[in-house]
């Protein structure tokens, strides 16, 4: 699950009130005062496995030509198509660096197998550390 209190997501109703599906008992979803249900779970969609057969793979590419551009384009895309059936992930198979930043008591930082540099100054990998590249 995405983190929304990355400024990145400032256009959104998430943002601009505080709500982030990570901690969703910090700040509750205002439904009375906005008249919508709270939000689907959202993904980020920077590491993405998926194997769709051939009718998911033809009702994605029907659905794309028919889809508005959105601010963050691919993944808008495969949420919107995935809404109903997308299940989340511990964040130990996807940390995305903000979650560490913002929620890190949702983090088990030493079982943490893959780390999503999203939006961040990403390390150099210890092959590249080791050369001179001056």
């Amino acid at each position: 699950m995405d983190c929304f209190c990355e400024k990145t997501w400032s256009h959104t109703p998430q943002y601009k009130i505080g709500y982030c599906q990570q901690c969703p008992d910090r700040v509750a979803w205002p439904e009375r005062e906005l008249g919508v249900p709270p939000p689907p779970l959202y993904f980020n969609a920077g590491m993405f496995v998926h194997e769709p057969s051939l009718a998911t793979a033809k009702a994605l590419l029907d659905k794309l030509v028919v889809t508005d551009p959105t601010p963050f384009a691919e993944q808008d895309f495969l949420n919107m198509f995935f809404r109903d059936v997308y299940k989340p992930i511990p964040p130990v198979y996807n940390l995305v660096l903000a979650i560490l930043w913002r929620h890190p008591e949702n983090v088990e930082l030493e079982k943490v197998m893959v780390v999503h540099y999203c939006a961040a100054v990403r390390p150099l990998s210890p092959i590249f550390s080791q050369m001179n590249l001056n």
